[in-house]
């Protein structure tokens, strides 16, 4: 089509100057020529802001090595700048074009040069000046907060929570809802940079709630729902839950759901709302102490006083079950087969529950087989 074009137009010059048209014929002419060399120059333009940034910017070389180590970034990172310097660099060759073009078909340098004026200095619209410096000037203010936002979380995370006697779950919830803090003081600011007053901030806020009530529901209940568990913390950083079928240990709260680390080192993501509006089982979340309950069989021919000072010395033998409460054993019942009794014991942390009544059921096993103690085991 280009080359067609081209011809045709080649053609139009040659009838206007055969037709008597040589003033027509030289404007042709002379706006080809101008248009040909633009174009050649735009293109060689970005032929070599493209090269050059490539070489610029190359990993191996000198200033992109001292870029990484001055912002600490890493290759990854210095090719995704390599990528929007080069798409800045065609767009704005392609303005450029733009401006060429449109320059021989009646639109005066003065109004071209008016309209960029107003585009970067501001349009008035709705009593709300919309520019490009507005803009520009917002997002900086955006950036710039939102940095010293998660540069105070990792402050708060890496320097002055650990030295607090706080627990993991209290230091998680403040560390999240000063990045929620900043984050809206972020958007405030830059809304204000814009022009976007109280009322109008209002008329925005109540256009989002017409968009959540045709069907971000869910969202917004989910971000509301993980507030109030940094608010209220019945579900913390390191505790151990049960959700349904699955349980595991809590290592993140994020704003629409809660990752779960289950036994299996497999994550499981819980809607935020499940676990504020359903049932959920907290190990961990008064105290760390847990309950291990052991239920022992022994024969009839059994003296029942000498299986439970069995069972309560094997209790006491175990360094981890406290001593406050003390250990409990029970004759539960006189069963068809067996004499039951159940051994209940309290641990300092319900984590070593299992181990604990591993270990006590190696110990009575030997302690009733030394005592002459028969277990036994439903008839055939």
């Amino acid at each position: 089509p280009i080359r067609t074009f081209a011809w045709l137009y080649v053609l139009a010059v040659f009838v206007c100057a055969l037709t008597g048209y040589i003033a027509l014929a030289t404007y042709l002419v002379d706006h080809a020529l101008q248009f040909v060399g633009v174009v050649g120059a735009l293109y060689l333009g970005d032929a070599l802001l493209q090269e050059s940034s490539e070489r610029l910017l190359a990993p191996e070389s000198t200033f992109a090595q001292a870029l990484m180590t001055l912002l600490g970034l890493r290759r990854a990172g210095l090719e995704q700048i390599v990528v929007l310097v080069q798409g800045a660099a065609r767009l704005a060759v392609i303005a450029t074009a733009i401006v060429v073009a449109v320059g021989p078909f009646g639109m005066p340098s003065q109004d071209l040069v008016a309209t960029l004026r107003s585009v970067y200095f501001g349009v008035s619209v709705g009593g709300v000046t919309l520019s490009l410096s507005s803009l520009v000037a917002a997002l900086v203010i955006f950036f710039v907060i939102l940095g010293a936002t998660r540069a105070g979380q990792g402050w708060l995370g890496d320097r002055y929570l650990p030295r607090t006697k706080l627990d993991a779950g209290v230091k998680n919830s403040i560390r999240t809802i000063f990045g929620y803090v900043g984050v809206v003081a972020a958007v405030l600011a830059g809304g204000v940079r814009l022009g976007l007053d109280a009322d109008r901030l209002a008329w925005i806020a109540g256009g989002l709630s017409v968009g959540i009530g045709f069907g971000l529901q869910s969202i917004a209940n989910n971000f509301v729902s993980g507030l109030i568990l940094l608010w209220e913390r019945g579900v913390r950083v390191g505790d151990w839950v049960v959700v349904g079928d699955s349980q595991g240990f809590v290592r993140r709260i994020n704003a629409r759901s809660t990752e779960i680390e289950t036994f299996e080192r497999a994550t499981l993501i819980v809607p935020n709302l499940t676990l504020v509006t359903g049932s959920v089982k907290n190990w961990l979340h008064n105290d760390r102490v847990g309950r291990v309950v052991l239920t022992i069989n022994a024969a009839f021919e059994s003296d029942p006083e000498e299986v439970r000072r069995l069972l309560i010395d094997a209790a006491k033998a175990q360094d981890a079950v406290l001593s406050i409460p003390a250990p409990l054993a029970l004759f539960n019942e006189i069963g068809e087969w067996a004499m039951k009794f159940q051994l209940i014991v309290y641990v300092e942390d319900a984590l070593m529950g299992e181990r604990v009544r591993s270990e006590l059921n190696f110990d009575i096993v030997a302690r009733m087989r030394a005592a002459g103690l028969r277990i036994p085991y439903p008839w055939p």
